[in-house]
């Protein structure tokens, strides 16, 4: 995997202090997929979130999103990188704020792979030794094209996970694995802030090739009456057919709608 230097700097340092850094998450799945990705996540080992902090300051201006349970953004040689220890996000109510998160750096790379959404995602390079870590079968999920959660028992801990199931379908015209069909179909959207939604449909809308995918199946799964119910009674082809076209004049536009 060709990554700027920055991010091979910040894996020395790591193993300098003792800790073993390993990049997770969308750009090892995007690398995988012959994506280039701008958006890279490194998950520290063995070090605590002092520590971390402590290394991360030696190599630029450092963000502390969250300390108590090390989560840092680093700002070093003109890249923005984040940064954290492993964690545990348990749920301890019924709401989407009810969450309870605690970090421990030595939990195993392992436990905290399991924590991620679809195996696609639980993926973990280490740079510097050239080594992937794939602990349920994402590389084989990405070569059959098949979305499917890591863990049934937890998907469903973060609602938000089946937009999330939506939008990766239309972007990568994946197949969606009949039981997490229904594990989607069976989560509650309805304390979701309309924020979180719409970054999810954002993505549908802005990355999907064919974001009549994302579309079809919002309305399979019984997504749509919950997070946009005003428009959920339209007609499913024609919307699909707009969707669809304006996805093929994406390019000839910018951002402000002016033809380029």
């Amino acid at each position: 995997m060709n990554l700027p230097s920055s991010i091979l700097n910040l894996c020395t340092a790591v193993r300098a202090a003792g800790g073993r850094a390993w990049l997770v998450g969308g750009a090892v799945r995007d690398h995988l997929l012959g994506i280039e990705s701008k958006d890279h996540d490194i998950e520290v080992h063995r070090l605590e979130a002092d520590e971390l902090r402590s290394v991360l300051g030696t190599l630029g201006s450092v963000n502390e999103i969250g300390r108590s349970f090390g989560v840092f953004k680093v700002n070093t040689e003109g890249l923005e990188i984040d940064v954290s220890i492993p964690r545990h996000d348990s749920q301890s109510g019924t709401s989407h704020k009810d969450i309870v998160v605690v970090g421990n750096p030595f939990m195993g790379l392992e436990v905290a792979a399991r924590r991620r959404d679809l195996t696609i995602n639980a993926i973990a390079y280490d740079p510097l030794e050239d080594e992937y870590r794939d602990y349920f079968d994402g590389i084989r999920d990405l070569k059959r094209g098949r979305l499917q959660a890591v863990d049934p028992n937890t998907f469903g801990e973060d609602p938000l996970r089946a937009l999330r199931v939506v939008q990766f379908a239309a972007r990568f015209g994946f197949s969606v694995h009949s039981d997490l069909m229904e594990l989607c179909r069976s989560i509650q959207l309805i304390d979701l802030p309309a924020e979180r939604i719409w970054t999810e449909l954002e993505k549908l809308l802005i990355k999907a090739a064919v974001p009549s995918i994302g579309w079809s199946l919002m309305h399979d799964l019984g997504i749509l009456p919950k997070v946009l119910p005003e428009i959920s009674s339209l007609p499913m082809a024609p919307v699909a057919t707009a969707l669809d076209r304006a996805a093929e004049r994406r390019d000839l536009v910018d951002h402000k709608g002016r033809k380029v």
